[in-house]
């Protein structure tokens, strides 16, 4: 479910930047903002994933 959540927002950010960076930097801002926050989610997934086998749990949490 995460992964198919994290894609849709990486197409999203992608058809955003695609329609509207090259008239507002702001545009450009945001869809670099998520694309970051993008990956630094995904390898804090794959990172307790690896780490417990169960992905996000108590025990990365505490």
């Amino acid at each position: 479910m995460s992964e198919l959540l994290s894609f849709a927002l990486f197409l999203a950010s992608v058809l955003i930047y695609a329609w509207k960076a090259g008239r507002n930097t702001w545009w450009f801002a945001a869809t670099l903002t998520v694309l970051g926050l993008f990956v630094v989610l995904n390898i804090t997934l794959f990172a307790s994933d690896y780490f417990t086998g169960d992905g996000i749990n108590d025990a990365v949490l505490y």
